[in-house]
């Protein structure tokens, strides 16, 4: 990725389109630090990671199918982050999924803690740091 295609000015690199087991080692190093496994880079969904190492706990409840979550989480995933069973299921598809942690609301931020989120968990499993711009992306943090 360079900046302009990080910001969308540029086509994003061949990588982008590329299966997990098509990217080279050091791709996927890279992709790790962004929160992206093997299932959710090839858009597999519900199935943890238990083998690799990132930067912050995964919220190992948003792996879990929506039909499978307890009714009381399922109305919390429901109310003011507008999942239902198809954007929950599969990852990357809800619009609060393009938010950073930063951008949500007071009550967002409210249950998404209550699902087990926090800033550094939404921003890092759930955004992929896709609402950061290029600049405000530290390779070293």
């Amino acid at each position: 990725w360079t900046s302009l295609s990080w910001e969308g000015t540029e086509a994003p690199p061949p990588s982008a389109t590329m299966s997990w087991k098509e990217l080279t080692a050091a791709e996927r190093e890279v992709a790790s630090e962004l929160c992206h496994f093997r299932d959710n880079w090839d858009g597999l969904d519900m199935t943890p990671n238990s083998n690799g190492d990132f930067l912050y706990p995964k919220v190992k409840r948003r792996y879990v199918e929506w039909d499978e979550q307890p009714t009381d989480s399922r109305r919390i995933a429901a109310d003011s982050l507008s999942y239902d069973r198809e954007t929950w299921n599969f990852l990357g598809t809800a619009p609060i999924e393009g938010k950073r942690w930063l951008e949500l609301t007071e009550h967002q931020k409210s249950d998404a803690m209550s699902l087990g989120f926090y800033q550094r968990t939404w921003d890092c499993f759930h955004n992929h740091y896709r609402s950061y711009a290029w600049v405000e992306l530290d390779r070293d943090s």
